[in-house]
């Protein structure tokens, strides 16, 4: 497995129709084993940082080892950095449902590699614990995004009581649309925050 440029491609998953998917070590190569001598077998490959340029079909004669190559080409890279409305680096975040950890609020994500074309975007959707969703396009040719900004997700409050009005403490308060809970304090009070785009909570 190589790269457009013809250098090897390590840590690639080769998928092949008629047996399990194999994994190229650090030299691009990978080997399959048990295939069925005069059946075509179809080579794809999957990596998180490359697109096959091209599927491959292979012929299997017995007792000659098949060979095959696979090009990949490398994904657009993009960087950036999430921060909070007050300028502070967000340390933990989700990017299209890819988790994120960085001290200062940095990451680096793969676009899909295809034939630029002028006017092109990529949308970037950026979530935190207790934070709005922030969800912006850039131009495909702009591989630096700059700062995100999140801003704090607005909060609930509410009290637990019982038949006398007395506070409960250790209740387990759900949102429904949030899919969150939390417990209640010792005096039945609790806070949540808001579910993003929903014009109200569902508790129980």
């Amino acid at each position: 497995v190589v790269d457009t440029e013809g250098a090897p491609v390590a840590d690639v998953t080769v998928l092949l129709s008629t047996h399990e998917p194999v994994r190229s070590d650090a030299n691009g190569r990978f080997t399959a084993k048990g295939l069925v001598p005069g059946r075509k077998v179809l080579l794809n490959a999957t990596h998180p940082d490359y697109d096959l340029t091209e599927r491959v079909n292979v012929e299997v004669a017995a007792g000659t080892p098949a060979t095959a190559k696979l090009v990949l080409k490398r994904r657009g890279t993009y960087r950036g950095r999430v921060v909070t409305a007050d300028g502070k680096p967000l340390p933990s975040f989700r990017i299209e449902n890819r988790e994120f950890t960085d001290p200062s609020g940095r990451f680096e994500i793969s676009a899909q590699a295809r034939p630029m074309r002028e006017g092109d975007t990529i949308l970037v959707s950026v979530e935190a614990q207790g934070y709005l969703p922030e969800v912006r396009d850039f131009p495909a040719s702009q591989h630096e995004l700059g700062t995100l900004e999140l801003q704090p997700a607005p909060r609930f409050k509410g009290r637990v009581v019982d038949e006398a009005r007395s506070g409960v403490g250790l209740a387990v308060v759900s949102c429904l649309e949030c899919d969150k809970r939390t417990l209640t304090a010792d005096d039945g009070t609790f806070e949540l925050d808001m579910p993003a785009y929903e014009g109200g909570m569902t508790l129980t």
